[in-house]
């Protein structure tokens, strides 16, 4: 197996893995445990506090290469994972940290990570006092150590002590998170009593025991660490160059993506106002246009109603007329009435002045001859004829007269009726003519109301439509 192939397979494991406060190894911590698994030709590799599965299932690639195999324990239990040997400040960040962490939801992450791999891989749910007693019964040898759990002094202390006797002659020990005071303490006491491999600022390599041969083994696995680790730096700084360049060029892209979606929300947000405005202003429109229908409709039964009374005039001005003309004609039966009874009552006086001399001649001559009593005679019967023929002539003028006052009656009721009937007409002319007004700006203000909205819509159309 080669390192590149080696360093692949880790950091594609490694960069899979998120990493947060709970914890996470960096991939150069990853690629020295699993180096040194492939130089010594580990079999059997053991992790205490797996978390997310970040560095045992990246460490565990070469174990699994060489035929060997990996188990990770962790109890995945909130009550295990308190840690109380640190600061106030310290511990209410880590707990409060630990209170919030769903480790069900945490242990089925692990699960289907670990499902890429195949039985090599073993996750013991368990307290790490408990596992240890599974691993003695399998009569288990533990070829690296990773001692990663709760971070209290009491915990790494049984961890190592519990675990130590599993460990094969030069098994690897690895301490992480020296740089916390609960752990450093275990590990200096640790270290005193093995070889040191490597140390970092925060993590420790060591080597089972204290002897020549484990010292003469330590120093040809340094100088094989010194020559793999300078080249993995060398290649790690050159990844991690061109990973904060791609990070750059991606957060350009995402931010140069994040104006162009405001950019559109923007522009979406402006067309659903003009098309909201253009809705509005059809509405408007038609509520305009309904009102100049209704006003049209109301006009035209107002034109009905005039035609109606002018027929109506019409008519009255004809009964007007021909009630004029019977007057007329009355007056003139009763003008020739008159004349006809002026002749008679001056017939009727001669003959009264006749009769009246007559008397007197009969009075002087009463004792005149038959002669004289005969014309008497003719002349009082001619008398009593024009006296009936007075009286007639007296008879026709009184009905004429009751026919022209009744003509003169129904001629005032006429002229009343054609009166309120010019009164009703000038009325509808009037209204008429209001209507026609109304009309007339409703039109407009219909007009104006739909041709300002269009022309706005036009102006921001030709804006919109303009090259940028």
């Amino acid at each position: 197996m080669s390192e590149k192939s080696l360093f692949r397979a880790v950091s594609e494991i490694n960069g899979s893995v998120p990493t947060d406060y709970g914890g996470g190894s960096p991939l150069s911590k990853c690629c020295l445990m699993a180096y040194l698994a492939r130089l010594l030709d580990l079999k059997c590799f053991v992790e205490i506090g797996v978390y997310r599965g970040k560095s045992l299932l990246s460490v565990a690639v070469p174990f699994i290469r060489a035929g060997g195999s990996a188990i990770g324990i962790d109890p995945y239990l909130q009550e295990a994972a308190f840690e109380y040997d640190l600061d106030d400040e310290k511990k209410e960040t880590v707990n409060s940290f630990i209170a919030k962490t769903d480790f069900n939801s945490l242990y089925a992450e692990v699960m289907d990570r670990k499902s890429g791999f195949d039985d090599s891989v073993q996750i013991i749910r368990d307290l790490s006092s408990n596992a240890v007693s599974t691993l003695r019964e399998r009569g288990q040898r533990i070829d690296m150590l990773h001692i990663d759990g709760n971070h209290d002094t009491k915990f790494v202390e049984e961890d190592y002590a519990n675990y130590y006797s599993l460990l094969a002659d030069n098994a690897i020990i690895v301490f992480d998170d020296t740089d916390w005071q609960s752990v450093d303490v275990v590990y200096q006491k640790v270290k005193s009593e093995n070889t040191v491999i490597f140390e970092s600022s925060n993590y420790g390599i060591l080597m089972k025991g204290k002897n020549e041969k484990t010292a003469q083994s330590a120093i040809s696995v340094l100088n094989e660490i010194s020559d793999i680790f300078t080249h993995f730096e060398g290649r790690l700084e050159a990844s991690q160059g061109h990973a904060a360049t791609l990070l750059g060029e991606l957060e350009a892209s995402r931010s140069h993506a994040d104006v162009l979606l405001a950019e559109l929300e923007a522009s979406r947000g402006h067309a659903d106002v003009l098309l909201a405005e253009l809705e509005a202003s059809r509405s408007h429109a038609s509520v305009i246009l309904a009102e100049s229908e209704a006003s049209r409709s109301h006009a035209e039964v107002l034109l009905a109603e005039l035609e109606t009374s002018r027929s109506h005039v019409n008519v009255l001005l004809a009964e007007s007329e021909a009630s004029r003309i019977h007057a007329a004609a009355l007056l003139e039966e009763l003008q020739a009435s008159q004349g006809h009874a002026a002749v008679l009552s001056e017939e009727l006086e001669s003959s009264r002045r006749h009769s009246v001399i007559i008397l007197e001649e009969l009075e002087i001559s009463r004792s005149n001859s038959a002669t004289v009593s005969e014309q008497f005679e003719a002349s009082r019967n001619h008398a009593a004829i024009l006296l009936g023929e007075l009286e007639a002539s007296c008879g026709h003028s009184s009905v004429l007269l009751e026919e022209l006052e009744v003509s003169r009656g129904n001629s005032a009721i006429l002229s009343e009726e054609l009166g309120a009937s010019r009164n009703h007409a000038a009325t509808l002319l009037n209204e008429l003519e209001a209507s026609r007004n109304e009309l007339h700006a409703m039109r407009q203000s219909a007009s104006w109301k739909i041709t300002n909205p269009l022309r706005a819509l036009k102006r921001v159309f030709a804006r919109h439509s303009e090259p940028s």
